[in-house]
């Protein structure tokens, strides 16, 4: 006979003779088969558990005994109870953002394939197993529209900005940039939990449209354009020199930031308005030379401190020179407490290395804010 144990396994009892040896053959569903000899114990028993994995849908167990004589019972693996498949829980009127945990349940072990249809998208899959219960708990967010904020409207060369994408969370979007002068740039981003995915961004030296756009799967699409002008004309300087007093705004907000270097800096010098507190510098490189580019505040190259690390991109259509491939952008922040007119010391250190030796070199950069 058989029962089951704690595990849920089959459990098999041969009764006959105490003491009486015997020939256990199970064959499987399969055909194939196992044989083992046992010996009875004092009160004429043998228990043994076999896997219903092994023993398959259906099987039979065969004991031959010396005194006892033959016996043979057959096994039949539980049917699963088939159940229609529902899903519960689920709003008819959900509002935009709503996160809905709703349940799908049917069959134990069943196998499902659930359709997605969002407005203006097109059907997205994915399967999900029931399990051992029955049943499979599922988290959905309801579509937002997509939308793209923080680009201002009109910027200069230079200028840095904080803005984001917004739409369904955990959405998959495509992001196609168009930087003045350069191609576009693609890339795939998923938004987050909350729906949203933030970029910080420095503009390099071209003027003309910046086009911002992105494709989601749910959230469906968005753009976004600002015009880049023309930043003041640069007044050449041969030194590093401190700017004269100016008077500040009423609101406090100051709009002119200078850059000054000595000669032969290999970054543009001049001055542009509207972009306080940020200011960077834009130039190209040497890739052979490019190793390390580092921005530090300070008065000496000794007690300088890092505020910035290089970030360069392989960009021929903005850097023409053949020999100067990368497009390098270095820049900080005025501390937003300076609402007079003041200038501030930084080095740009450049270390590459030559002949198996580190090369460092540095250019002193006076930013002057008025």
């Amino acid at each position: 006979s058989y029962l089951e144990n704690v595990l849920g396994e089959p459990l098999f009892t041969i009764v006959g003779t105490p003491n009486d040896i015997c020939q256990i053959a199970t064959t499987q569903t399969n055909g194939s088969g196992v044989k083992q000899a046992v010996t009875l114990d004092d009160f004429g028993k043998y228990q043994f558990t076999l896997t219903r994995n092994g023993l398959g849908t259906n099987a039979t167990v065969q004991a031959k005994c010396s005194k006892s004589g033959e016996a043979l019972v057959v096994y039949q693996a539980p049917q699963p109870v088939v159940k229609s498949v529902s899903i519960n829980n689920f709003p008819t009127a959900p509002t935009p953002g709503q996160v809905v945990k709703y349940q799908i349940i049917g069959t134990v072990d069943d196998e499902c394939t659930q359709e997605n249809t969002f407005p203006g998208s097109a059907k997205t899959t994915k399967t999900i197993l029931l399990g051992k219960t029955g049943a499979s708990t599922q988290i959905a967010y309801v579509t937002v529209a997509a939308s793209i904020s923080g680009i201002p409207v009109s910027m200069v060369p230079g200028e840095k900005f904080t803005w984001a994408v917004r739409g369904t969370p955990l959405d998959t979007c495509q992001l196609t940039v168009t930087f003045p002068g350069q191609t576009p740039s693609i890339s795939t981003i998923t938004l987050s939990t909350a729906g949203s995915v933030g970029y910080t961004t420095t503009l390099g030296t071209r003027t003309g449209p910046l086009s911002t756009s992105v494709a989601c799967t749910k959230s469906g699409n968005a753009s976004a354009v600002s015009n880049v002008g023309a930043a003041s004309t640069p007044t050449p300087t041969s030194a590093p020199v401190a700017p004269a007093p100016t008077t500040p705004s009423a609101s406090g907000r100051l709009t002119k930031i200078c850059v000054a270097a000595d000669a032969g800096a290999p970054f543009p010098t001049g001055c542009q308005t509207d972009t306080y507190p940020f200011w960077s510098l834009s130039f190209c490189s040497p890739r052979s030379t490019s190793g390390a580019w580092n921005l530090h505040l300070g008065p000496d190259a000794t007690s300088a401190t890092l505020v910035s690390k290089d970030s360069g991109l392989d960009s021929p259509s903005i850097c023409s020179d053949p020999s100067k491939p990368l497009w390098i952008t270095l820049g900080d922040m005025i501390p937003t407490r300076v609402t007079t007119a003041q200038s501030f010391l930084y080095l740009v250190r450049w270390a590459y290395i030559l002949n198996g030796k580190v090369v460092t070199k540095d250019y002193p950069v006076r930013i002057s804010v008025s």
